[in-house]
C-alpha cells in the first residue's frame, strides 16, 4: 500500500512539475484560446445578423419580382392590342 501511495506521490511531483516548468506556455496558450472562442462568437453574431439581412433583402427582391411580372403581363397585353389595331390599320 505504501509503494502504491509512493509512485502516486512521484507522479503527481511530476507533474506538478511539468505544468510549473511549462506554465508560460499553458497560460499563452490559455489566453489565446480565450481569444479565439470571443471572436468565434463575435462571427457568429456577424454572420446571424448578415443572414437576417439577406431574408430582408431577399424578401424585397421577391416583392419586386412579382412586380415586375405584372407590369411585363400589362405592357404585353398593351403590346399585344397595340399590334392588332396595327394589323387591323394594314389589312384595310
Amino acid at each position: 500500500m505504501k509503494l502504491h501511495h509512493s509512485l502516486l506521490f512521484i507522479g503527481a511531483a511530476g507533474l506538478s512539475y511539468q505544468l510549473f516548468k511549462n506554465r508560460k506556455n499553458i497560460s499563452l496558450s490559455a489566453k489565446e484560446t480565450g481569444q479565439s472562442i470571443f471572436k468565434i462568437k463575435e462571427n457568429s453574431q456577424n454572420i446571424s445578423h448578415n443572414l437576417t439581412t439577406i431574408q430582408e433583402q431577399l424578401n424585397l427582391i421577391q416583392d419586386l419580382g412579382q412586380d415586375i411580372r405584372y407590369k411585363v403581363q400589362i405592357l404585353e397585353k398593351e403590346a399585344q392590342a397595340r399590334l392588332h389595331t396595327i394589323q387591323d390599320i394594314w389589312s384595310d
